[in-house]
């Protein structure tokens, strides 16, 4: 499961995506709420109400346990989601996560 950085959009791994899937890989890469096609939600979304979406919707994909990818703030998310739900994350992969004092 590829989660997007924002403001970004599911396109930012539509190459990797095809890749994946030419060595037979099931890649998933969803919009997050609030961007690209998703549906809106309004108020304020927490980085655990990201967490929660991504789980809730890799139930709703019938996954067991799966690898997490996640650039930038999304690389948050996934974090959250791993620590959330740990026994379904095989993999955790993360690229810029952001660190704050």
């Amino acid at each position: 499961v590829l989660l997007h950085w924002g403001p970004g959009t599911s396109a930012q791994y539509s190459a990797i995506v095809d890749e994946l899937a030419a060595h037979g890989l099931r890649a998933i890469a969803p919009d997050l709420p609030g961007f690209g096609r998703s549906l809106r939600r309004e108020g304020h979304w927490t980085v655990g109400d990201f967490a929660d979406n991504v789980l809730e919707c890799m139930d709703g994909w019938g996954l067991g346990r799966c690898a997490l990818v996640g650039g930038h703030l999304a690389s948050l998310i996934a974090m959250e989601a791993a620590r959330r739900a740990a026994p379904r994350i095989a993999l955790l992969a993360l690229d810029g996560t952001p660190v704050w004092d």
